[in-house]
């Protein structure tokens, strides 16, 4: 009896490892995207021929190159080999996806929780720091169900506080871009005003931003979505399609300003908000590459965005150092 029982005991025991073995073998593939899919399936569209789907396929391809990478493989040289690889245009994607998933690795393996996430992000790319804490942030937002509570979970477990509020621009990013049904005009800023003023505000900045994917660079459609200005988002929203704005174009920043010349006044200086925060973080991944960019530009959009870019430098490096720092860099001119 006893030997029966052992030998029960023993293939059990292997049926369970090889359980887990395929578990943590298939597991992540279930957990990665196709890009393409991602991209057909998204309901994206603009009411303007806004000539930017072709950019926006590759930033899709790029965020998840780094999502999948990272997924699949963990962080690490593959992480950074093939986020360089892809230029810098569109690298700081690849490595905001590759943040977005680091936590669902560690569905898979040990040592990947929020806990490690900063040291672990920060060690492999030092370069794209304030990326990772809205990756985290973005992938909360991609949570069925329980978004929210996961993106709260995230950002109470930040360690460095100073950050913690990246991690809501990156759940409202996704819930604009990356969730169909509350991406639309109907649902407005729904997902943000679930939350308080402190994190409301730059969830509100992600939604804006994913807008701007949403509508294809259409930024007068992504501006009706943001809502009425007395809505109390409304302006934060602005500020998010903005930085979309010059982000997605750092080689095109002459077509940010005409934007932004459109709007309304209060609207230009929210737009214009986003438009400095991108410049700030462009210059970290690559200020070769942006300076390049700006020396393309004729007077006077040449002087217009290098003061931008100066005042968001100036604004980042008096507020770094404080605990209130994204709600303080957002709000300096």
């Amino acid at each position: 009896m006893w030997r029966a029982q052992g030998r029960r005991g023993m293939a059990l025991a292997a049926a369970l490892l090889t359980v887990g073995a395929a578990y943590q073998a298939l597991g992540p593939r279930l957990v990665a995207r196709d890009p393409g899919q991602v991209f057909r399936s998204s309901g994206w569209k603009s009411a303007h021929p806004a000539g930017e789907e072709e950019r926006v396929r590759h930033v899709v391809e790029a965020f998840f190159t780094g999502f999948n990478t990272m997924v699949l493989e963990g962080e690490g040289p593959w992480v950074k080999d093939r986020c360089g690889a892809l230029g810098p245009l569109y690298k700081p994607f690849c490595f905001e996806g590759s943040a977005a998933g680091y936590l669902p690795r560690g569905y898979f393996r040990w040592g990947y929780g929020v806990a490690r996430a900063e040291e672990a992000l920060g060690s492999m790319d030092p370069d794209h720091r304030l990326l990772h804490y809205v990756g985290l942030g973005v992938w909360g937002g991609l949570r069925d169900g329980y978004g929210h509570e996961a993106a709260s979970r995230i950002a109470d477990e930040i360690r460095d506080r100073r950050h913690r509020s990246l991690v809501w621009n990156g759940f409202g990013f996704a819930r604009a871009a990356l969730r169909q049904e509350e991406g639309e005009p109907a649902s407005g800023l729904a997902p943000c005003r679930k939350l308080d003023t402190e994190d409301g505000l730059p969830c509100a900045h992600g939604y804006g931003r994913g807008l701007w994917f949403r509508y294809l660079g259409d930024e007068e459609s992504g501006l009706l979505a943001c809502g009425p200005a007395a809505d109390p988002l409304s302006d934060a929203c602005i500020t998010g399609i903005g930085l979309a704005s010059a982000f997605v174009r750092p080689d095109r920043l002459d077509r940010v300003l005409e934007t932004g010349e459109r709007l309304a006044p209060m609207q230009r200086e929210a737009f214009l908000r986003g438009a400095r925060a991108a410049l700030l973080v462009r210059h970290q991944s690559d200020a070769h590459f942006l300076e390049t960019s700006i020396g393309t530009l004729a007077p006077p959009r040449r002087d217009e965005v290098r003061q931008l870019l100066a005042t968001a430098l100036a604004c980042y490096r008096n507020t770094i150092e404080r605990a209130t720092f994204y709600d303080d860099f957002m709000a300096c001119r």
